[in-house]
């Protein structure tokens, strides 16, 4: 009787090959819906920073209900970087832009078509790729 237990486990997989489908499925769905849900830490990359342009916009008037109501002006911040393979020209429009040092290293993350980089308060400031060109090795 075990001989035959045995070889019907060993031909058609039995009761243990199918408990462990199933919970190679539910890994793999657990894996892949964390990975959607952002869930996974984001890749972290380093870059230098080698120029940095802040530009305003005048501010803009509103009328709303008999008022005129005066918004705060909009920054342009555009930003240069070289990181290891390529230099890339982003762009972050905000009343709030992030000052950055021109010549010292910075860490961001890409999350999506955007570039996060982190403030000291741990606020995200999203840049935006206005240009990139990749840098020759010798």
């Amino acid at each position: 009787m075990r001989g035959e237990r045995f070889g019907r486990l060993a031909l058609v997989g039995g009761e243990g090959y199918v408990r462990l489908l199933k919970l190679a499925a539910v890994l793999s769905a657990v894996v892949h819906s964390m990975a959607a849900a952002g869930g996974l830490p984001p890749y972290w990359q380093s870059a230098t920073v080698l120029s940095q342009n802040l530009t305003s916009s005048s501010s803009s008037l509103v009328l709303r209900e008999h008022r005129k109501m005066t918004y705060p002006s909009w920054l342009w911040n555009r930003v240069t970087v070289q990181t290891s393979s390529q230099v890339l020209d982003w762009c972050e429009v905000g009343t709030k832009p992030l000052a950055l040092p021109v010549n010292g290293f910075i860490q961001f993350y890409r999350d999506g078509d955007l570039y996060v980089v982190l403030d000291r308060k741990g606020r995200k400031h999203k840049f935006a790729v206005v240009g990139s060109r990749n840098i020759l090795t010798p």
